[in-house]
């Protein structure tokens, strides 16, 4: 207790008898117990349910009498910090802090109130010692306890009444200052408030902030020299609240709004309070996005709900005891314009009793939850294809990349990349577009373009020119792999797997020199060039239709000896001594390289007209009878026909 000259002082002079008389007894108690007091031993924590007696939080509570613990002696819970520097700072204890026991007495009965109900006493730290003064300061009470998993936080609730020496500025729950959160706080004066008389009492409900598990109360005192101390009383026996307790929870198992899909929601609306409400109002009004709905509600416990309904909910719970709960099931059908998320929020408010409150907030009703069912990821498409299925070294191919954008939501930010791969001399790249723009037009090398803007339905062309290297192994494979990358966990169709979308084609090196077979008719009787040039339809390093000069032809082996390649010009002659028939000439081309590359390919001519037995390839199979040949068997199946009927009158 402080003795500043404005502050009421008790009426205990510093030499009074009463003084010495304290001082007397307590340290002869004392030192006849031979007490270590800075050893006390403290109970393990209670475990606090809603049955649990309020009264174990008492300060000086003695749980077995239910009245006091005797002068002395350590409070069984509550503990007391050492004094801290008087800053007049209201903040919580310094992680330093020193906890030791808090000592029960009255240290000045003539000024400090006494418990109106005889079950709870004053604790200081200064309660053991000889001489039980202290310094202007600050000093902090702690209690700690479990609450019951069975309890729900938000209907725990603590009203209690203290007294201080000098003032209690704050009280923390779980670290949480109460000011502000609720009433009776902070006691006024600070260091040199009158907090200890019976008439400063302050009450407040400590109903914020409770945790399942262990919990910690601490109260800041801010006191003058020269006493400090601090009584808690609990006004009533219950520590849980006797109202109604309304906790909704509405939950869905969609992951993404489809259009013209059902989106299925549950609501859970449940008191669990130890007291019942009754009139419970549930809305839950469609969101945008939902065309329509059917709901039904299932109760328990003895809830009272509609079986059924159509459209939003809008019902009232007549009855809903404590423990019970009603469930409602709302079916909503998605619309075909749907934005891109839906949230869909359900509310309650009690029509009675009128203190119901929501769990676990504590705050007064109307009582909310809210169902958020996101926009799909976007989703493209990607191919990947080539102009030939094979090139030579040198040669070109052309690939063409298609991105589309197949979902129902922009894909804007999607990255289409094509490196340039092993085996390509170069590649040079053009784009187009349908729905969206292209980040360049057009550019060489590998590729790598951010796609700003790709609404649904836009198309994204690439066209990519790529030259095989000279150096390309004939007879392995080059292997350009693309992707297109969608944005925000995009997704690949058809199929639906995470991106990136992966697209690939393999053109196989061929030979350096390519030869492809030809064709060609004449007719029978003269001289003709079946085939102008076999050369036109080969290639070499890539180049079509080579000049002679930068190749070498060489006939291999003929049907008719009559037929010939011309290995200077590359045309194939048929001579007029050869028949009718089909007949083939294969052949050789290379090129004049140091160590020459070849191919081979056939040629299949076809002679028509007069002539002589021929056969196809040689073969000496009869050849087709001329216009003339064909008149000369007509003419003769007509004698033989009037030969014959002139015999069969002639026998009549």
């Amino acid at each position: 207790m402080h003795t500043h000259p404005s502050r009421p002082q008790p009426d205990i002079p510093p030499t009074s008898g009463l003084r010495h008389t304290l001082r007397r007894s307590w340290s002869t108690a004392f030192a006849v117990a031979g007490l270590a007091l800075s050893q006390a031993a403290f109970a393990a924590p209670p475990t606090l349910s809603c049955s649990s007696n309020a009264s174990l939080l008492n300060t000086g509570y003695n749980s077995v009498t239910s009245g006091v613990l005797p002068n002395g002696s350590p409070d069984a819970q509550w503990e007391v910090s050492d004094m801290q520097p008087p800053t007049g700072v209201v903040q919580p204890p310094p992680a330093t802090v020193n906890w030791g026991p808090a000592y029960v007495g009255n240290l000045v009965p003539g000024a400090w109130a006494a418990s109106p109900f005889g079950n709870a006493n004053w604790i200081s730290r200064e309660g053991a010692n000889v001489d039980k003064t202290s310094p202007t300061g600050d000093w902090y009470y702690r209690y700690q306890f479990y609450l019951d998993p069975a309890v729900t936080p938000s209907s725990f609730a603590l009203s209690m009444n203290f007294n201080s020496d000098n003032s209690v500025v704050e009280v923390y729950v779980n670290g949480v200052a109460q000011s502000g959160q609720t009433t009776g706080l902070p006691q006024p004066g600070g260091y040199y408030g009158t907090g200890y008389a019976s008439a400063q009492a302050a009450s407040t409900t400590l109903n914020h902030n409770w945790q399942t598990g262990l919990n910690t109360i601490v109260v800041q005192i801010q006191s003058g020299a020269n006493f400090e101390g601090f009584m808690a009383q609990m006004a009533a026996n219950a520590v849980c609240d006797s109202t109604p307790q309304i906790n909704v929870s509405k939950t869905t198992p969609a992951t993404s709004v489809v259009a013209g899909a059902t989106i299925d929601y549950t609501i859970v609306v449940s008191n669990v309070g130890t007291a019942a409400a009754s009139n419970v109002a549930v809305s839950d009004p469609l969101p945008a996005g939902i065309s329509s709905a059917t709901w039904s509600c299932t109760a328990t416990g003895g809830a009272v709900c509609a079986a059924s309904g159509s459209g939003g909910i809008t019902d009232t719970i007549t009855s809903l005891p404590a423990g019970s709960k009603a469930t409602y099931t709302l079916h909503g059908v998605v619309s075909g314009a749907p934005p891109g998320s839906i949230t869909n929020t359900a509310s309650v408010t009690v029509g009675s009793p009128t203190g119901a409150v929501c769990a676990p907030s504590g705050s007064a009703p109307p009582c909310t939850s809210s169902a958020s069912v996101p926009p799909p990821p976007p989703q493209v498409s990607f191919t990947k294809t080539a102009n030939v299925a094979s090139a030579s070294p040198g040669g070109a191919v052309r690939y063409t990349l298609t991105l589309r954008n197949t979902g129902s939501v922009s894909a804007n930010g999607t990255v289409v990349s094509d490196p340039q791969p092993a085996g390509v001399a170069s590649m040079n790249w053009t784009c187009s577009a349908s729905g969206a723009t292209c980040p360049a037009t057009s550019g060489s090398g590998a590729l790598s373009q951010t796609i700003a803007t790709l609404p649904p339905g836009a198309i994204v062309t690439y066209t990519v020119t790529a030259s095989l290297s000279t150096s390309a192994v004939v007879g392995s494979t080059v292997t350009n792999t693309a992707s297109a990358t969608p944005p925000g966990g995009g997704t690949c169709a058809p199929g639906g797997t995470p991106g990136p979308c992966l697209a690939s084609v393999g053109t196989a090196v061929s030979g350096a020199v390519q030869a492809s077979n030809d064709a060609g008719v004449v007719a029978a009787g003269s001289s003709s060039t079946a085939v102008p040039n076999v050369l036109a339809n080969d290639s070499s390093l890539g180049s079509s239709n080579p000049s002679i000069g930068s190749m070498t032809l060489t006939q291999l082996s003929s049907g008719n000896p009559g037929i010939v390649l011309n290995t200077g010009t590359g045309a194939v002659t048929v001579g007029a001594s050869v028949p009718p028939g089909i007949y083939t000439l294969n052949y050789q081309v290379c090129d004049r390289a140091p160590t020459p590359n070849c191919a081979t390919a056939s040629v299949r001519i076809t002679v028509t007209g007069s002539g002589g037995s021929g056969g196809v390839g040689g073969s000496g199979v009869a050849g087709i009878p001329t216009l003339g040949e064909w008149g000369f068997i007509l003419l003769s199946g007509l004698l033989l026909g009037f030969g014959m009927r002139a015999r069969r009158n002639t026998l009549n």
